[in-house]
């Protein structure tokens, strides 16, 4: 690993030493930007190394924040498959859609790439406990992480939280607490046991852990690399917190900054109409400093049920940045794009998973993306997070005996 790396707030400029696992500025509160000295890195890092390494996330190390790589924490996680779209794409008039699938991953969703990046920080500094807000899928992403490094992860959940996620949390040995409330509720608390008690916050949002969105910007290399190192001209993301999507721009940044791209693509940000501060905050033309929180958020995609976006301060600057675009989808468009993704593509996604792919259909209807284009489509979590979300929407399968002409009607 090349250890060159820089940790300091964005707001005060408060620079802390590469050992130390820092959450929010100690003395600002402000968000801590890694760096990297990219003349550095370049000395060692070409994309004849890359193609090299095993096709997994540390095979980045020298963009990722860590000293040493004997506290590195794995369970195999990157090198998610890219698929190229037939049928979906064809009903869309598009040529050149691929699926970024990180259903794939170890535990079944892109948080991932945020826990082994945020534990394997954990251990290098010594960390005994860390403690989590999440609506399941990144609480179950640091449970699992922090079982194999033999760290205590606490957990606090709305109590709204899908049940076979929060299974998978105590399964992996988390200590799961729900909160009453929105998930604005579970993220206080959590930041509150911090301040109490000392653990590190690793909620997948920077403005709480700034090696979550560390982890993030791994996608953006692979899809890069997968590409042959083209960059897309469009990436089609959901947005929550905002941590996806400011780190998959940091990713195409890396990239660009180090010669292995010249451009980085435009973003569509994608959120359900039900809770939507993002794209309103695109809508109105706001700073991040003005974004207000959502009132009675609604939506069956739990992961983009964020009242509030957390890291609108990297997030709303990336979009805009990339001259991207901020669209929102209902409850109904999602299930619908879930049964096209499974029909048409073999891709199981979760309700927040199809979020962008169900975007991706307002961004073609009103012309935003052109058919020629170059699309990849995030789809973030497999659809065994939340089966109960899309079994009511199928009929129940006909039950009969044993006898080939009492099946013949069904085999049509």
């Amino acid at each position: 690993m090349v250890d060159t790396f820089t940790q300091k707030c964005t707001r005060c400029g408060e620079g802390y030493p590469r050992p130390k696992m820092v959450g929010a500025c100690q003395k600002c509160g402000g968000i801590i930007k890694i760096s990297y000295d990219y003349s550095e890195v370049g000395k060692t890092l070409d994309k004849k190394k890359i193609r090299g390494r095993p096709f997994n996330l540390w095979r980045y190390s020298e963009l990722l924040p860590l000293s040493s790589a004997e506290n590195v924490i794995t369970l195999g996680e990157g090198g998610t498959p890219l698929i190229r779209s037939e049928r979906f794409a064809s009903k869309l008039g598009l040529r050149n859609l691929y699926f970024k699938d990180e259903a794939m991953l170890p535990t079944g969703s892109l948080k991932d790439r945020c826990a082994t990046v945020s534990i394997s920080k954990a251990k290098e500094a010594a960390v005994k406990s860390v403690v989590i807000s999440s609506s399941g899928n990144a609480a179950a992403s640091m449970s699992a992480y922090s079982a194999r490094a033999g760290i205590r992860c606490l957990v606090f959940v709305p109590s709204s939280a899908v049940p076979s996620k929060l299974l998978q949390v105590t399964t992996y040995g988390g200590k799961v607490i729900k909160v009453n409330g929105t998930t604005g509720n579970s993220v206080k608390l959590a930041a509150d046991a911090t301040r109490k008690f000392g653990w590190p916050n690793v909620s997948t949002a920077a403005v709480y852990n700034p090696y979550a969105l560390e982890g993030q910007k791994t996608s953006a290399y692979e899809m890069v690399e997968q590409l042959d190192w083209k960059t897309p001209d469009w990436l089609v993301i959901p947005v929550g917190s905002g941590n996806n999507l400011a780190g998959h721009w940091a990713g195409f940044s890396d990239f660009d900054e180090l010669g292995f791209t010249n451009r980085r693509p435009k973003i569509a940000a994608v959120q359900a109409a039900g809770c939507a501060p993002f794209t309103e905050a695109v809508e109105k033309g706001s700073k991040p400093s003005e974004v207000q929180a959502w009132e009675n958020p609604e939506t069956i995609a739990g992961g983009v049920r964020d009242e509030f976006p957390y890291d609108v301060e990297l997030a709303l600057p990336a979009l805009r940045e990339s001259k991207g675009v901020a669209v929102n989808v209902t409850d109904s468009e999602i299930i619908e794009t879930m049964k096209g993704l499974g029909a048409d593509e073999g891709i199981y996604s979760e309700p927040t998973g199809a979020v962008a792919a169900a975007g991706l259909k307002h961004l073609v209807a009103s012309r935003t993306i052109d058919k020629d284009e170059l699309i990849v489509v995030m789809v973030t979590g497999s659809g065994l997070k939340d089966p109960g979300s899309l079994s009511r929407h199928f009929p129940e399968p006909p039950v009969i005996d044993a006898d080939i002409n009492h099946a013949t009607k069904y085999l049509a």
